[in-house]
This record gives C-alpha cells, structure tokens and sequence, in this order.
C-alpha cells in the first residue's frame, strides 16, 4: 500500500492568511503585529515598510480591508492593524526624524542589464511613485 500524502505548497499556506490577503500591496500585518506583541517595534517597522513605500501614509488613509480579514474578527473583534502600524510609523517614519536607515531594508538593486529599452511612468500619484520605487 502506498500512503503518499501531498503536502500543500508554500503559496497555499500564504493564500491562508487572509490579512494579507486583502492587503492591496501585500504587507505582512500578521507578522509584524507579532513582532510588536513580543516588543520588537523596530523590525516589526520594517516588516510594515518593506512592501509599501507609503507605510506612513497608509497608516493614516488606508481603507484598511486587512481589518476586515482579521482571522481575530470572529472571536471578538478584528486587530486594530492601522492604528498600530501609525504607532511604528511615528517611532520609525520619516515624520519622526529618526536617523532610521530606509536602505537597510531594501533589497540591493540588481546589476543592470544592457537592455537599451526604458520604462515611463505617468503620473505621480501614489500608484505611479509605488510602481517606481518597484522598479527602480
């Protein structure tokens, strides 16, 4: 008898959490909540940062559907996951003047290419800035 059991991929498990899910840039809210739970507001800082150019905008404006998605919501009520990502921001943003270095958590540009094409982005409202900084 053959008892092989096929074991989900990586992107099935990440397709689970649901916070992330609904969040249109894709910030990991599970995680760096968790990482302030334990006290690490830093990292947690460059969880919030890494996918979203416009962390502390968002913290402000966001419509943020993450909340609605809080697994949380159905014990009693969903994480307060802007408020606590305006609370990293302040500590770590630009608007705290702290010496925070923003390149510590991006990934090295990669080598260019010798490809002579080029890319325009039109517009400077946030979906052009963040498909920039994106590309850049």
């Amino acid at each position: 008898m053959n008892y092989s059991v096929e074991v989900p991929s990586p992107a099935y498990f990440r397709r689970q959490v649901l916070c992330q899910q609904a969040c249109p840039v894709g910030t990991d809210a599970g995680r760096y909540v968790s990482l302030i739970a334990d006290g690490r507001f830093e990292e947690a800082y460059k969880v919030a940062r890494r996918p979203n150019p416009f962390a502390s905008i968002c913290a402000r404006i966001c419509a943020h559907p993450c909340e609605g998605s809080c697994r949380r919501g159905t014990i009693d009520s969903s994480l307060s996951i802007r408020a606590l990502k305006r609370v990293l921001t302040e500590k770590f943003g630009p608007e705290s003047m702290s010496k925070f270095d923003v390149a510590s958590i991006l990934e090295p540009p990669a080598k260019p290419t010798l490809d002579p094409s080029r890319i325009a982005i039109v517009g400077a409202g946030p979906a052009g800035l963040s498909c920039a900084h994106d590309l850049a």
